[in-house]
C-alpha cells in the first residue's frame, strides 16, 4: 500500500513541475536573476545573490545555474532555471524518504510503523508546494539528511577514523549544510564538534586533524565572514532595503503578544488563505497552521490571489489538527527524555537527536519571527523555513506510535485517509 502512495506523490510532483508556471513563485525575478548570475562556467567562485534573498549562500544558485546553463549548451535552447530545480527537488525528496524508511528500524522494528513512515512523510500539503519554489533548503535538507543517515547507519561515531571516505562525506555534508542555509547552524555545531572529538581522540595525525577541521570551518564561514565585513551582519536580512524598512518600522514598539497569542483559528477556517483577517492582522499558531496545510499565501491555489480550494482547505485543516498535534508535541515529549539520556550516557542517538533538532529549528523560526514579525503581514511565518527538518518528527512519532499499540493501528489508517483527501492540495490547478 504505502508503495502506491509513494509512487502518487512522485506523479504529483512530476505533474506539478511543469503544470505550474514558474512566474507564479515567489519572488520569481530575484530567484532567476541570482541563478543567471551564477550560471557562468568561467565564474569558479559563487556569486552573491540579489535583492531579498541576499542573506542566503549562493550555493544553492550556484548548483543550479551552472548545471542548467550546461544543458542549454547542450540543446542550444534557452530554458528556465526553475524547471531544473524543481527535477532536483523531486529526486531530493526521493533520497530523504528512502533514507529515513531505512533509518527508522533504529528507532523501532515495528513493520507497519516503518510502512506508515512513508506515507507520513509525504502527507503535509507544503512539502509539494516547496517543490515547484526555489529554495536553499532543499539544499540543506538533502546535505542534513545524508549526515545523520551515513552517521547512524554506518556507525560513524566509531569507524570514522578509520575511512578517508568517512572523513571526506562528514566534511562535505558540514560545509554543504552550512553553505545552503543559516537555519543548519545548531545541526552543524553538533555534528562538527562530535565529529572533530572524534578525529582528535584517534590515532590520526594530529597536524592532518586540525587543518581538516580549519579547512571546515573556512569552507563553512567564509560566507558569513565576509558578508560580515561587508555589512555588519551575519544571519539578518538587510533590513535597510525598502521592503525590510517599511515593516521595520512597524514593529518598533510592537507588542509581541499580540502575535503569539493569538489563537483565532476560527478566523483562519472562515477565511483558510492570506486574506484571514486576525486581530491587528497578526498571529503566529494560526499562519503557520494554514501554511502547513491550506497554501496559505495561495501558490497553489488558482489564479493569482484567487482561491479555488477554500472547501478542500476547511476539510484538511480540520482533519488534520491529530497529525499535527502528534507530529509537533511527539518531539517535545521526547526531548526531555532526549536531555536526561544524552546526559547520562554523553551520546547521541538517532531517537533522541531527532527530536533536539527539530525543537532547536522550531526554536530558532520563533526567534527569527520575533525579531522579524513583519507586522501586519506576518510573511516569515512559514512552515517552509522548516523544510529542512520536516522529516525529524517522524522518529518521534513511529516510537510514539510503537509504544502505544492501542492508538498505533487507528492513527496509521486515519493517516492513509488523511494523505487521500488532501490530494487536492498537493495538486496545481489554475
Amino acid at each position: 500500500m504505502y508503495k502506491l502512495f509513494f509512487l502518487i506523490s512522485i506523479l504529483i510532483m512530476v505533474a506539478n513541475t511543469f503544470s505550474h508556471p514558474p512566474p507564479s513563485s515567489y519572488d520569481y525575478g530575484v530567484h532567476v536573476e541570482s541563478f543567471r548570475e551564477n550560471q557562468y562556467l568561467l565564474q569558479p567562485i559563487p556569486q552573491k545573490l540579489k535583492g531579498q534573498i541576499e542573506y542566503n549562500p549562493p550555493l544553492y544558485y550556484y548548483i543550479i545555474g551552472k548545471s542548467n546553463h550546461i544543458i542549454e549548451e547542450i540543446t542550444r535552447k534557452i530554458i528556465d532555471p526553475f524547471y531544473l530545480a524543481r527535477i532536483i527537488h523531486i529526486a531530493i525528496y526521493i533520497s530523504v524518504v528512502l533514507m529515513c524508511v531505512n533509518l527508522i528500524p533504529l528507532v523501532t522494528k515495528d513493520k507497519s510503523v516503518n510502512s506508515w513512515s512513508v506515507v507520513a512523510l509525504l502527507t503535509i500539503p507544503n512539502i509539494y508546494l516547496s517543490q515547484v519554489m526555489a529554495r536553499a533548503d532543499l539544499l540543506l535538507l538533502l546535505f542534513l539528511t545524508t549526515l545523520v543517515y551515513v552517521w547512524f547507519k554506518f556507525d560513524f561515531s566509531r569507524t570514522m577514523p578509520q575511512s578517508k571516505m568517512k572523513i571526506l562525506i562528514w566534511a562535505v555534508c558540514l560545509i554543504g549544510m552550512a553553505n545552503s542555509r543559516n537555519f543548519a547552524i545548531f545541526a552543524f555545531i553538533i555534528f562538527f564538534v562530535w565529529g572533530a572529538t572524534i578525529l582528535i581522540k584517534s590515532n590520526l595525525r594530529k597536524l592532518f586533524v586540525v587543518l581538516l577541521l580549519i579547512f571546515i570551518i573556512l569552507g563553512s564561514g567564509y560566507f558569513y565572514a565576509e558578508r560580515f565585513i561587508e555589512t555588519g551582519r551575519i544571519l539578518d536580512q538587510a533590513l535597510e532595503m525598502p521592503y525590510f524598512q517599511k515593516y521595520e518600522n512597524l514593529q518598533k514598539n510592537f507588542d509581541r503578544r499580540k502575535l503569539f497569542f493569538n489563537v483565532q483559528f476560527n478566523k483562519l477556517f472562515e477565511t483558510p488563505n492570506r486574506f484571514a483577517s486576525f486581530e491587528e492582522n497578526n498571529s503566529f499558531a494560526p499562519r503557520f497552521y494554514g501554511d502547513m496545510w491550506g497554501d496559505h499565501w495561495l501558490y497553489f491555489s488558482g489564479l493569482p490571489l484567487k482561491d479555488n480550494k477554500v472547501v478542500f482547505k476547511r476539510i484538511i485543516l480540520i482533519a488534520a489538527i491529530p497529525f499535527t498535534l502528534l507530529y509537533l508535541f511527539s518531539p517535545i515529549l521526547y526531548l526531555f527524555k532526549s536531555i536526561k539520556a544524552f546526559i547520562k550516557d554523553r551520546k547521541f542517538t538517532l531517537d533522541n537527536l531527532a527530536p533536539t533538532l527539530f525543537c532547536t529549528s522550531l526554536l530558532l523560526l520563533t526567534l527569527f519571527i520575533y525579531r522579524q514579525p513583519e507586522v501586519g503581514k506576518n510573511s516569515t511565518i512559514k512552515f517552509t523555513y522548516l523544510i529542512a527538518f520536516f522529516w525529524l518528527p517522524i522518529f518521534s512519532m513511529a516510537k510514539f506510535l510503537s509504544n502505544n499499540p492501542k492508538i498505533r493501528k487507528l492513527f496509521i489508517y486515519y493517516n492513509y485517509v488523511l494523505y487521500i483527501i488532501s490530494i487536492p492540495l498537493y495538486i496545481y490547478w489554475k
